[in-house]
């Protein structure tokens, strides 16, 4: 997905759809079917993070797709935390707080002078 600019969530959700061999019009097309006004732009501007994905949508994903227990896990998570971060911020901050953590573990044994970074920067 690098490149296109998509959000953590919109990696998510177009890997979900590509999965099924699917696209984001074809995926409007089956929600407005189910009664929801979703358009392949609004979609676009969703996964991008122009704008916020509405409440229903990881709802609507499981009626269109069928997802996974996984699938629904990852979407959910994806949705509530990766609205706006793209995916490298979200490990940038992922690796912190596993450094922060280690931190405070070395602290608290006693060998603050020991923690390491892990990533090379």
């Amino acid at each position: 997905m690098e490149g296109k600019g998509y959000t953590y969530f919109g990696e998510v959700f177009d890997r979900i759809v590509r999965s099924r061999r699917s696209s984001q019009s074809a995926f409007a097309r089956k929600a407005r079917a189910l009664g929801y006004d979703y358009t392949q732009s609004s979609v676009s501007n969703w996964v991008r993070g122009v704008h916020g994905a509405p409440r229903d949508l990881p709802t609507v994903a499981d009626r269109v797709y069928g997802l996974s227990e996984y699938e629904w896990a990852e979407l959910g998570l994806a949705f509530a935390y990766g609205q706006r971060p793209t995916k490298e911020d979200l490990e940038d901050i992922q690796e912190f707080r596993r450094f922060y953590r280690r931190l405070l573990e070395a602290e608290a044994a006693g060998d603050a002078g020991e923690v390491r970074r892990s990533r090379k920067d």
